[in-house]
């Protein structure tokens, strides 16, 4: 009898072998193998599942309210008044017909997402039976699975035809680029349907140069939201933060925003938007790994609310979700004597380092239980793990491919269970699953004599290493979105290598290997 983290594997049983069964149990009792389970004290307390981004919305769209979620995790109080505030800015806006920007910040996994789709979803901005406001990403992976988990659900739950459903959920998760195609390329005079919009992501906002390549427009993404939604005599963009996650070409944070907010309240013609946010996001300097709207030489117009409601400190990912954040930036940072001392602060949330792939499929196998998911990540620049066996990487272009890889229950080969492919930092960010192997690519090593990591590209036959101090980041952000995707336990796989192969050289991955060793992590 298998008793697994306290929890006994499922007992196949008839009337011959049943004695049999509660004997091997009472055994394991009385050996004080287990805690010992207090009948009334277990009855009367409190139950407390941590649901995933997926289940969450699903209770969202099924009636319950935010709060009946938040009570799920350990900690609701936070997930709450973050709500609460953002349906009081939303009531100000429509009652003095003001433009309001709210931006809510936290840590990964504390909810952020589910707070967006709280907002377009609130009774009280109905109408006429439709939402008052849309949840706009830019993530594909991410929209696609939402949509698709939700109509499921809906359908499972109401006996309803699945296409007639997946078209309303259409309307209220919606992708950012279809948003600006209608109102600046097809529409750019009409004011949007709706008065709020959630721009999650936020961070991940393009810069004027990318606008003049997508739109023939020298303008950010910024602007062009706050031009489309300035259009109605009121509205309320709540943008959506994660803290280093910047993984593009042209993405250039809060500084963004700034910059676009600055800009319209300069006209004018325009009243300035007033700004919400969390203290930490106005004032340079702060040890934040998001960047700040305003340098301090920057004077705004406009009102600013700084408010420490919205910045969700508290995970409903996992319990130790904060903890294994602060490990992880310490890594990413190049301190091992500090990931040390966060790693010993984590409980109950076993991280392991080995050499071998098998050995890591074999850790998740062993970790798959009951609707537990488990799957493979790797950056898309770790390219050279094709000589090891992963060389088909989950593409955010192939939508169905996505679905499938999240929603598909273990048995089937499409599903991330089967740990046959690897989701990468763009088919991942924003979702989640229990237990992840991560899988080290050769884009990032550790340079133990110079004491830092390096960065590289694979380019034709040969690694580069990358100056660009923006690209840097962007690898660096990569692995900081990966090794964040787990909610209960991660083993992160690190290959051997090659001698007679200079693109998979044993010493640089095993000097990589050392450090997270010497960074708290044990090896299997």
């Amino acid at each position: 009898m298998n008793f697994d983290e306290g929890v006994a594997s499922v007992q196949k049983t008839n009337a011959t072998s049943l004695e049999s069964v509660f004997t091997q149990l009472l055994n394991f009792q009385i050996k004080g193998n287990s805690t010992q389970i207090k009948l009334e004290d277990w009855d009367n307390s409190p139950y407390h599942p941590v649901p995933t981004i997926i289940e969450a919305a699903e209770l969202l769209y099924a009636g319950h309210d935010v709060r009946e979620i938040a009570h799920a995790s350990a900690d609701s109080g936070n997930l709450a008044k973050t709500t609460d505030r953002i349906i009081e800015i939303i009531q100000d806006s429509q009652q003095n017909n003001k433009r309001s920007i709210c931006f809510v910040t936290g840590i990964p996994g504390s909810g952020k997402t589910l707070i967006g789709l709280n907002a377009i979803h609130d009774p009280r901005f109905r109408t006429e039976g439709r939402n008052s406001g849309a949840f706009l990403s830019g993530n594909t992976p991410l929209v696609n699975v939402l949509r698709e988990a939700l109509a499921r659900d809906e359908a499972k739950r109401n006996d309803e035809p699945i296409g007639q459903i997946r078209q309303t959920v259409r309307a209220e998760i919606q992708l950012l680029m279809n948003y600006l195609k209608e109102y600046i390329s097809e529409h750019p005079n009409h004011q949007p349907h709706e008065n709020v919009i959630v721009f999650d992501e936020a961070q991940r906002a393009w810069d004027e140069d990318y606008g003049r390549e997508k739109f023939d427009r020298e303008a950010s993404e910024p602007e062009l939201f706050l031009e489309i939604m300035g259009r109605k005599e009121w509205s309320v963009i709540i943008a959506l933060v994660g803290e280093g996650q910047e993984i593009n070409r042209g993405e250039k944070g809060l500084s963004e925003w700034g910059k676009a907010l600055t800009k319209f309240g300069e006209s004018n013609l325009n009243e300035p938007w007033e700004i919400y946010g969390a203290p930490q996001i106005f004032f340079e300097g702060q040890e934040n790994v998001g960047q700040t709207l305003f340098s301090d030489d920057v004077k705004y117009k406009g009102r600013i609310d700084r408010d420490v409601r919205l910045h969700l400190s508290i995970s409903i990912r996992s319990y130790n979700c904060k903890a294994i954040v602060s490990w992880v930036n310490s890594v990413i940072d190049g301190n091992a004597t500090q990931a040390l001392q966060m790693v010993n602060t984590v409980e109950n949330f076993p991280i392991f380092i080995t050499r071998s792939l098998e050995r890591a499929r074999k850790w998740l196998r062993h970790k798959e239980r009951g609707n537990r998911r488990v799957g493979l990540v790797a950056s898309s620049g770790a390219r050279r793990l094709i000589a090891d066996g992963l060389g088909v990487s989950l593409s955010a272009q192939e939508l169905n491919a996505v679905k499938h890889w999240y929603l598909q229950p273990s048995g089937d080969i499409r599903s991330s269970c089967a740990l046959e492919i690897t989701a990468n930092e763009y088919t991942c960010q924003g979702l989640e699953l229990d237990y992840i192997g991560m899988c080290w690519g050769g884009d990032m090593l550790w340079a133990k004599d110079e004491n830092h990591w390096r960065f590289r590209k694979l380019t034709g036959n040969a690694w580069n290493n990358v100056n660009n101090l923006e690209l840097q980041n962007h690898v660096r952000n990569t692995y900081r979105v990966l090794l964040t995707r787990a909610r209960l336990g991660m083993i992160i796989w690190i290959p051997e290598g090659n001698e007679e192969d200079p693109t998979r050289n044993p010493e640089e991955l095993h000097q990589t290997a050392e450090f997270l060793i010497d960074s708290g992590l044990v090896l299997i």
